[in-house]
């Protein structure tokens, strides 16, 4: 944000600007893979103690895609209608 009326900015408007900044970085770490619990975590590792919502408005606000694993599909169906072969070698 921008000062207004030649008045200081806020404290905590600093730190939301340097968390942002470690909060991309850990996001892109992580191939954009990472969501707030895990970036989190990662903060936690770097000795950063924030709250997920503290983590997810900044988040919300840059609006980062983030990446999920695609689902387990079964592409094998084993039917109980075809025999199946001997165990010829024990």
């Amino acid at each position: 944000m921008t000062q207004t009326r030649g008045r200081p900015e806020r404290v905590r408007a600093r730190k939301d600007r340097a968390q942002t900044e470690k909060i991309k970085a850990s996001h892109q770490r992580s191939r954009g893979t990472y969501g707030t619990p895990r970036i989190q975590a990662d903060l936690a590792d770097e000795g950063e103690r924030v709250s997920r919502q503290r983590i997810g408005r900044p988040m919300k606000a840059a609006d980062p895609e983030i990446r999920c694993k695609r689902p387990f599909r079964v592409t094998t169906k084993a039917s109980s209608a075809h025999p199946t072969a001997e165990n010829l070698l024990n």
